[in-house]
């Protein structure tokens, strides 16, 4: 309402700029400058997001296992799609939050496709996986690859607004560039 509005106040909170995250990291854990750029770059500028993955000595591992699931989707049969889209469903009916965390993941997969594909690779998140980026960005033109990424934002906005999971994932996957389905 309004009236409740008028009386809130407003606080922006914005990405924290990659070199401070990284500062944060190196000083306060005591990480490697390397890996602290890593786990920065990958924060998006959410300095808890990357204390939440030092925590979880596993979460990296899962996020290239995924990404890897992604590349290999984009040559995989019609069948083999669905087959993910059905997994993932019942994942995303277990636990909507892991879900839609695929999904945002894939997101930045995409995104870095694009960013490569325009020729600012030092704005990459993925940068441990730069080499096949290249190769990604190589096979698809950009504006196939902007036409995924509205497909995947759009099923993003279908399952909050309750769309069936695996219809949405379903219909996803014919999206998928890559392989003629």
């Amino acid at each position: 309402l309004p009236t409740i509005r008028s009386r809130c106040q407003r606080l922006e909170m914005r990405p924290l700029p990659y070199e401070e995250v990284v500062e944060h990291l190196v000083m306060q854990h005591a990480l490697e400058r390397g890996q602290a750029e890593r786990l920065a770059r990958l924060s998006g500028g959410c300095q808890g997001w990357a204390e939440g993955v030092m925590e979880d000595a596993q979460h990296l591992e899962r996020r290239k296992a995924e990404l890897d699931t992604l590349a290999g989707l984009t040559q995989a049969s019609l069948y083999d799609r669905f087959q993910y889209a059905d997994s993932l469903a019942r994942r995303y009916s277990r636990d909507p939050e892991g879900g839609r965390e695929v999904l945002y993941l894939w997101l930045q997969w995409w995104r870095d496709i694009l960013i490569v594909d325009e020729g600012v690779g030092e704005l990459v998140l993925n940068l441990d996986m730069m080499q096949q980026l290249e190769h990604e960005a190589a096979r698809y033109p950009g504006d196939t690859v902007v036409r995924f990424i509205r497909e995947l934002l759009a099923t993003l906005d279908a399952l909050e607004q309750n769309a069936a999971p695996r219809l949405a994932l379903e219909n996803l996957m014919l999206a998928l560039p890559g392989r003629e389905v």
